[in-house]
């Protein structure tokens, strides 16, 4: 148990005393609890050399008293007895406590007075009569009292530096088969922060054996502190640590901070290979939520543990959204670095435990899934198969299955157990996230497994004109498309999607953007795809044609205006297969063929293009309909 100290509570900390928790650590003596202490002392070893007249300690009565404030503390003892009446007096002349009382403290130096596992040289400490093996008072050959040091001194309850007074409950009544974890390391210095918002702590285990939760622990830090626990099974794909199944929560009270157990009033049974949580939330007398942070312990100059949090570990949850600890860490070791400088910080992850037995025989539950569904006109279905991973040597017969959709899932899809429970059809209602759970028992229960379903809107994904020309009427070209899902289902206009067109009355590439239909309040709203299609030119038209000497003149609708690009000329001498072709740019509504043969006759045409861009960026013709052909003598 953490008791508040009634000096201070670090290095940081102003001298502020509080007799009413001197009470508190009496409170544990009566009870048999010795309470350990850290205090700033004149050496933290024996073999220091120190003052022989002593700077914070009185050697004639092993009087100790830390006066100065801006101190470290330097060494641990155990508080084993108090005297309210101690004299001040007894203390160093020149800097008495201001008033009378000291606690009874046990050094670890060892003791003269009886044989000892660190028995030391008997020169420290507030002097006893030496006893034999039988505990019996020895006696020099005088008949006088052998004295020897005891390693026991007296501490000021003024002592300006009593930090973290602990004592410890140990029982053999709870001895777990499976202990999981995830701070391994001995705890230096644990941070108590509080906030007015909701904060939570949460440790994700994954069960190495289908096992029962018996039991939890957990943190505090100060006194009188209320501890929410909720433990959750969740599916392997899990993304924060409160998603799944609820299977076990309660409330605990603790008079004093530290390190608890708690006991669950039913087990939890997990089974092998399924993450679960422990999510705790803390609150305090004064009604601030607080968490805990961890850091590693530095031990000596050569030993220097290290604490690692690993991804999807550890979870804190503030500002209305929970964020994996690992990212949290590492955000506060920097942000103590700009202040601190390059410093060694190691956050551990949270003190959160579970302690569980082991079921014989080890059961993994697998679902047959995709894990998607896609809503079509509002519905779609798919079936979710349960079966049993088992030892040869276990058999489970054909148990009762049990479907539950979790977490407001049932305003997403409806479920329908088929084939003796050991299927599910889900009929989809809403896009959304859906989690199910299936709870197997036999002769006793197998677990509950769960898996999350991500139930999607049919969103547009590929879009294509049934025909890619449209030949230019003077009115806006408004095609119909055929549009699909990235899983290739085919969607309904007005019903899934609707469409805009733009650039879709003159000649050249039309578009149109084809955005989803927003059927709930909480669908995402998604950016439209774009499809393109191309209004080629109308049939091209020969106003007047002549022949003169070595040449043709031709006149022509120019469609220069409905967005034309440019006219091809094809002609060829009446008897010939190949065409010979001439172009002319935007701009033109005459041309000439020179070159001809005078006394010849020959086949004319024309058409329109326009030039469009394909996929690959290239640059193509595309053309309207070829004009009427016409034969041309030239004299």
């Amino acid at each position: 148990m953490l008791l508040p100290s009634p000096a201070k509570a670090g290095p940081m900390a102003d001298y502020d005393y509080h007799p009413e928790y001197n009470e508190l650590i009496k409170q544990q003596l009566l009870d048999k609890r010795g309470v350990s202490i850290g205090f700033y002392a004149d050496a933290s070893r024996p073999d220091q050399t120190i003052d022989a007249n002593g700077v914070y300690i009185d050697f004639k009565n092993w009087a100790h008293y830390t006066w100065d404030e801006s101190l470290i503390a330097n060494h641990a003892v155990v508080i084993i007895g108090w005297d309210d009446n101690y004299p001040k007096t007894n203390f160093l002349k020149n800097h008495q406590p201001p008033e009378n009382g000291a606690w009874l403290v046990r050094n670890s130096w060892g003791s003269a007075e009886c044989e000892f596992p660190d028995h030391s040289d008997g020169d420290w400490g507030i002097l006893v009569q030496k006893t034999d093996e039988n505990g019996e008072p020895m006696f020099d050959e005088n008949g006088e009292a052998i004295m020897v040091h005891s390693g026991y001194f007296w501490l000021s309850y003024y002592d300006t530096f009593i930090i973290t007074p602990e004592s410890f409950v140990f029982t053999d009544s709870f001895a777990p088969e499976l202990v999981d974890q995830h701070d391994y390391l001995q705890v230096g210095e644990v941070t108590n922060k509080t906030f007015p918002e909701l904060v939570r702590m949460a440790n994700v285990f994954t069960a190495r054996h289908s096992q029962i939760l018996t039991a939890i622990s957990c943190m505090t830090a100060g006194l009188d502190t209320t501890v929410q626990y909720d433990i959750y099974l969740l599916s392997n794909d899990f993304t924060a640590p409160d998603e799944g199944m609820l299977a076990a929560s309660g409330t605990e009270e603790f008079a004093y901070g530290g390190y608890h157990k708690i006991v669950l009033e039913e087990g939890v049974v997990i089974q092998k290979g399924q993450p679960y949580s422990i999510v705790l939330t803390v609150k305090g007398n004064d009604g601030q939520y607080a968490y805990n942070e961890s850091l590693a312990c530095r031990l000596g100059a050569l030993l220097n543990t290290r604490a690692v949090i690993n991804p999807k570990e550890s979870f804190l949850y503030r500002n209305g959204g929970w964020e994996d600890y690992r990212s949290v860490a590492d955000t506060n070791i920097q942000a103590a670095r700009l202040i601190y400088g390059d410093i060694d910080i190691r956050y551990d992850n949270f003190a959160i435990k579970g302690y569980s037995s082991r079921i014989t025989g080890d059961v993994t539950m697998l679902f047959s899934s995709n894990g998607r569904m896609t809503l079509v006109d509002g519905y779609d279905t798919t079936k979710v198969t349960l079966q049993f991973e088992t030892p040869e040597f276990v058999p489970i017969g054909s148990p009762e299955i049990e479907w539950k959709l979790l977490n407001g899932s049932e305003a997403l899809v409806d479920l329908e157990p088929l084939n003796n429970g050991t299927q599910v059809k889900l009929i989809a209602k809403r896009s959304g996230t859906v989690y199910l759970a299936a709870s197997a028992k036999g002769q006793e229960s197998l677990g509950t497994g769960i898996i999350k379903l991500e139930v999607l809107r049919a969103e547009p994904a590929i879009a294509f004109a049934a025909n890619g020309y449209y030949v230019y009427t003077g009115e806006p070209i408004t095609p119909p498309f055929t549009v699909f899902t990235l899983q290739t289902i085919e969607l309904t206009e007005g019903v899934d999607y609707t469409i805009e067109y733009f650039n879709n009355i003159l000649c050249g590439t039309a578009e149109a953007a084809i955005t989803a239909i927003k059927k709930n309040p909480d669908d995402p709203v998604s950016a439209p795809i774009r499809s393109s299609f191309v209004i080629i030119p109308p049939k091209a038209e020969i106003n007047e044609a002549a022949g003169s000497d070595h040449a043709i003149h031709l006149a022509f609708n120019e469609f220069w205006s409905i967005g034309a690009e440019g006219f091809d000329f094809e002609y060829r001498k009446v008897g010939n297969i190949d065409w010979i072709t001439e172009s002319v740019a935007q701009g033109a509504a005459e041309h000439t063929i020179r070159g001809l043969d005078d006394g010849a006759s020959y086949e004319v045409r024309i058409r329109t293009y326009v030039v469009t861009v394909t996929l690959l960026q290239t640059e193509t013709r595309v053309y309207g309909e070829y004009s009427d052909t016409l034969t041309i003598a030239v004299p």
